[in-house]
């Protein structure tokens, strides 16, 4: 904040000089000439901030402040300790939350294939393991309505992801199970 009242100072003087200049000169001839000058002074006051940011290599030293930042919490022992325990910690977090991403997106897609596919919207898809193909797993949960077309979709659904067929299992969210093995579900 102090370096922006520095700056607004500089202006108003600038700008009062000027003032009484124009009213100090003894002649309209050196008046183009003395606007000329102080005009330039002033721009040159006004751009004097900008030039700062081009010739400093602050996105260098902001980085380097933020690193300085995050050692300091580690060492005193706040957020997750040290810095190598953090950067696992973080890691660990983002792996977790991109596959639980994965595990949603794969189920909404199926969601919307199966409806498209077979002109019935399934009442929940539970994908597991999206990111990891050999222990992929697929439970699709429809409406006791809609449990006479169970076969088909479980067929289709583990041919499009290239699953063996014990992998997609069906539920149903009255009871009951296509294959047996599967508990009710429900939304």
């Amino acid at each position: 904040m102090t370096s922006l009242g520095e700056w607004l100072k500089q202006l108003v003087l600038i700008v009062l000089f000027a003032v009484f200049a124009e009213l100090l000169l003894p002649t309209k001839a050196l008046e183009r000439y003395v606007r000329m000058v102080l005009g330039l002074a002033l721009i040159a006051t006004m751009i004097q901030p900008f030039g700062v940011l081009i010739t400093k290599n602050w996105g260098s030293q902001l980085a380097q402040e933020a690193v300085a930042e995050l050692t300091r919490n580690s060492t005193t022992g706040s957020m997750f300790g040290n810095s190598t325990s953090n950067t696992k910690t973080l890691e660990k977090y983002f792996h977790q939350d991109q596959a639980a991403q994965a595990d949603t997106l794969l189920a909404n897609r199926l969601r919307s294939a199966i409806a498209d596919k077979f002109n019935l919207t399934p009442q929940r898809v539970i994908v597991t393991n999206a990111q990891q193909p050999a222990q992929l797993s697929v439970h699709i949960i429809l409406s006791q309505m809609q449990m006479s077309r169970a076969s088909p979709i479980a067929n289709w659904t583990a041919e499009q992801l290239g699953l063996n067929r014990s992998r997609v299992t069906i539920g149903s969210v009255g009871g009951g199970d296509s294959n047996g093995s599967e508990a009710n579900y429900a939304k």
